[in-house]
């Protein structure tokens, strides 16, 4: 086993065990409300409600709720068990994989959902960890550093709230290593690009920027670009079924949406600024300086410009709330792209110097 990928390997397992920690001292925090209480703002199905464990009870708090939904509905066929009806379970439904590995991990057993979540959760950042190392060495850069991007604020977060979002960003990174490796293996590049998209439509900006730093940076002819088209089709495919089988867009959905006219969503969460968001912002302008000026020409600075770019256009429910959760690839590609380069271990020669 090479050096880095030792490191990869011993990276993802410390960094799935420590998650693993945070998660059972989050769970085991977690009160369990009494069957005839109310049912609060943030259950929006009704799969764990009401909650008959604790666990169940800490996938109600967000988005782990629906993963575990689709969990139980790999086909993506029962919009009833959603509130909000049909607009909501689109929405939900438009990033179909974590639903599909949650079904994968409990083996089709609706009582194991909660349990492959919580594993499924966990797995995502020790593999967030091992593609970040991998894709440190292939760039050149300091390997021993890049599990640091478990560190970005986006992950405690997902890991707190049962939601797999560490594991779209590794498949993205690993599209990059494909990509970037001599020689290019690009259909593995274009298959991990795809599933991240699956993910988190936002992740789009992968493939998106990797072609325009191709283009414009490295002189590519467009032919050898076509490929990267793939995960587009794939999401576009993906959501125009929904349209087919349900009526409904993911953008069909009122009230809380993610993004908007340009500018809006900035213009409307200014009031909602707290510490920890405020300080997230701070560290991703941060990290997108020290990217630029590490390098400039990398694809990785391109992709993160790229992602800084499309909060232009997020609502005020994505500025307002957690930002760094969606743009976890953002601090990711930051921080890898301004890690120190490494340098190449010089080897001792002898002194052949003549001796008085």
């Amino acid at each position: 086993m090479t050096t880095t990928r030792r490191l990869a390997v011993v990276s993802a397992v410390v960094a799935s065990a420590i998650a693993a920690v945070f998660v059972v001292a989050r769970v085991a925090g977690q009160e369990v409300p009494p069957p005839t209480d109310p049912r609060p703002w943030n259950v929006f199905v009704d799969t764990y409600w009401p909650p008959d464990s604790s666990l169940e009870a800490t996938a109600n708090v967000s988005d782990g709720q629906a993963w575990a939904a689709f969990g139980d509905d790999p086909t993506y066929s029962h919009p009833e068990h959603f509130y909000g009806g049909t607009v909501e379970f689109v929405y939900r439904a438009q990033r179909p994989l974590y639903g599909w590995l949650v079904w994968l991990g409990a083996g089709g057993q609706g009582g194991a959902v909660a349990w492959s979540l919580a594993v499924l959760t966990c797995l995502a950042v020790g593999a967030l960890a091992a593609a970040a190392v991998v894709l440190a060495d292939r760039i050149g850069r300091v390997r021993r550093y890049a599990p640091l991007v478990c560190l970005m604020p986006g992950v405690f977060l997902s890991v707190v709230l049962l939601h797999p979002e560490p594991l779209s960003v590794a498949l993205g990174l690993a599209g990059l290593t494909f990509w970037l490796s001599e020689p290019r293996r690009v259909w593995l590049a274009v298959l991990a690009f795809t599933l991240a998209a699956l993910g988190r439509e936002l992740l789009l900006l992968f493939p998106l920027g990797l072609a325009l730093q191709e283009l414009i940076v490295r002189r590519e002819r467009p032919g050898r670009l076509v490929p990267l088209t793939v995960p587009f089709v794939a999401y576009i495919a993906w959501i125009a079924s929904l349209r087919v089988r349900f009526g409904s867009w993911p953008s069909d959905r009122q009230g809380l949406s993610s993004y908007g006219w340009p500018f809006v969503g900035w213009y409307q969460s200014i009031g909602d600024l707290d510490p920890i968001r405020t300080g997230s912002y701070v560290l991703g302008v941060v990290l997108l300086v020290l990217a630029v000026r590490r390098d400039p020409r990398s694809p990785l600075t391109w992709i993160a410009l790229g992602l800084a770019l499309s909060t232009v256009f997020m609502g005020s429910y994505v500025l307002g709330t957690e930002p760094y959760r969606p743009l976890l690839a953002m601090y990711v590609l930051g921080l890898l792209a301004a890690l120190p380069r490494e340098q190449p271990i010089r080897r001792a020669v002898p002194d052949r110097r003549i001796r008085a």
